[in-house]
C-alpha cells in the first residue's frame, strides 16, 4: 500500500497532466540521483546517496503518514518524524556551520527532500501538521522525563533513608521507624483506593457492596494511621519521661521484640505493598484519563502524546540498564549503552527543535510566495541543487 494517497493519474493530485507530470518527476528524480551520486563518488563516499535517500525517505514517509487516520500509521509517522526527521533537520541546519564539506551533504539532502516531497505530494499544509505533532511529542517527552526523573530521585533518596532507618539499634528508633512505615503504607493504600476503578470493575449488582467495603477499608486504614501517629508522638514524649530504656535493660526479650519492629523483612514488604499499590492505581488512573482524552480530542494529538510516553519509557529502560551496568561493573554493557544511547538522547533533545525550525522556514517561504503551492517539492529540490 503506497504511503501517498493521491494517484499519479489524478489531475487534481499531480497536476493538469497527471501522467505527464509523473514523467517529469521521474526525469527530475533521475537528475537529482545522478548529481548526488556523482558528488558522493567524487568525494570518495559512494554510500552518500543511499544513506541520504534512506534518511530522507523515512522523514517524508513519516510526514505523509501523519495524514492518515489509523492509529498504527499515525504512531509510526510520529516515530519517523521525531527520529529520522530530527536527524535530517540537524544535518541540514548544522552541517553548513560545522564544515564546508558537510554543506554539500546538506544541499544534497535538501535536493532529495524536494524529490521525495513531490512524489508523496507533501506541501506546506502537511509540513505544518508534522511540525505541530512533532512539537507535541517533544513536549510530552520533556514533561514525562521530568516526572520520571523526579520519581526516580525520590525513590533513590527514599531507599537510602529507609536503609539507614532500618539499621537502628535502639528500641525508641525501632518504634519510630515501624510507626512511620505503617503511616506511609496506610496513607498510600487510602490514596490507591480512591483511584482504583473498583466500582467500575465490580458487577452492576455488587457495586453498592463494593463501595461499602471500600468505605470500611478506608476507615480501618484511617484508624491505623491515626493510631500509629499517636503511638509515635506518645513514644517520643513518654520514652524519656518513664525511662523506658532502663526498664528494658532487665527485659532483653521484650527489647529484642521491639527492635524486631524495624526489621527490614517487616518494613520493606509493608512499604512495598502500600507504595506499589498507589503507583499502580495512579498509573491506571492516568491511562483512563488518557483514554478519555482520546475520545474528546483528535486521534493525531493523542497518538503524539502516546508516542512521547513510549519514547520516555524506552529511555527509562535504557537508563535503568545503564545504572545496572555501572553498579555491577559490566563494562561491555555500559560502553554499548553509552556509545549508542547518549547520541540518540542528544538527538531527541535537539532534533525536534531543529525539525520545527526547518519546517517553519518552509512554511514561511510558502507564505512569502517563494515556494509555489503546486510545485513545492520541485522548488525545494532546485534550491538544494543550487546550493
Amino acid at each position: 500500500m503506497p504511503i501517498a494517497s493521491p494517484r499519479l493519474d489524478d489531475p487534481s493530485a499531480i497536476g493538469d497532466e497527471g501522467r505527464a507530470r509523473a514523467a517529469s518527476l521521474w526525469l527530475a528524480s533521475l537528475v537529482v540521483f545522478a548529481v548526488v551520486g556523482a558528488i558522493g563518488v567524487r568525494a570518495g563516499e559512494p554510500e552518500l546517496l543511499p544513506a541520504l535517500a534512506l534518511l530522507v525517505g523515512l522523514t517524508v514517509a513519516g510526514v505523509a503518514l501523519l495524514d492518515r487516520n489509523s492509529f498504527a500509521q499515525l504512531f509510526v509517522g510520529h516515530l519517523l518524524v521525531v527520529t529520522a526527521g530530527s536527524a535530517l533537520s540537524v544535518l541540514v541546519l548544522a552541517a553548513p556551520i560545522v564544515d564546508r564539506a558537510l554543506f554539500v551533504v546538506a544541499a544534497c539532502a535538501v535536493a532529495l527532500v524536494g524529490v521525495a516531497a513531490a512524489w508523496a505530494d507533501v506541501g506546506s499544509e502537511e509540513i505544518g501538521r508534522a511540525v505541530k505533532s512533532g512539537l507535541l511529542t517533544y513536549l510530552t517527552v520533556l514533561v514525562s522525563s521530568v516526572a520520571v526523573g523526579t520519581v526516580a530521585v525520590a525513590a533513590f533518596f527514599g531507599w537510602v533513608s529507609l536503609d539507614s532507618a532500618t539499621a537502628v539499634d535502639d528500641a525508641l528508633g525501632s518504634v519510630v521507624v515501624s510507626c512511620l512505615a505503617v503511616v506511609v503504607s496506610a496513607s498510600c493504600l487510602r490514596l490507591a483506593l480512591r483511584k482504583l476503578p473498583v466500582r467500575q470493575l465490580a458487577p452492576r449488582s455488587r457495586r453498592e457492596d463494593a463501595l461499602r467495603y471500600l468505605r470500611i477499608g478506608d476507615n480501618w486504614l484511617r484508624v491505623a494511621s491515626i493510631g500509629c501517629l499517636l503511638a509515635l508522638v506518645g513514644s517520643l514524649f513518654l520514652w524519656p519521661l518513664l525511662d523506658v530504656e532502663y526498664l528494658l535493660a532487665d527485659r532483653p526479650s521484650l527489647e529484642n521484640a521491639i527492635l524486631g519492629l524495624s526489621d527490614p523483612a517487616l518494613v520493606w514488604p509493608l512499604l512495598a505493598v502500600g507504595v506499589g499499590t498507589a503507583l499502580v492505581a495512579y498509573l491506571l488512573w492516568g491511562l483512563r484519563a488518557l483514554v478519555r482524552q482520546i475520545a474528546v480530542t483528535s486521534t493525531r494529538q493523542a497518538v503524539a502524546v502516546i508516542t512521547g510516553v513510549v519514547i520516555t519509557g524506552v529511555g527509562t529502560v535504557w537508563a535503568g540498564l545503564l545504572y545496572v551496568g555501572l553498579v555491577r561493573g559490566l563494562s561491555d554493557l555500559t560502553w554499548g549503552l553509552s556509545t549508542t544511547g547518549v547520541p540518540v538522547a542528544t538527538l531527541l533533545v535537539v532534533g525536534p527543535l531543529a525539525f520545527a525550525v526547518a519546517g517553519g522556514l518552509a512554511i514561511v517561504a510558502r507564505w512569502l510566495g517563494l515556494l509555489p503551492a503546486r510545485a513545492t517539492g520541485p522548488a525545494i529540490s532546485a534550491v538544494g541543487l543550487l546550493l
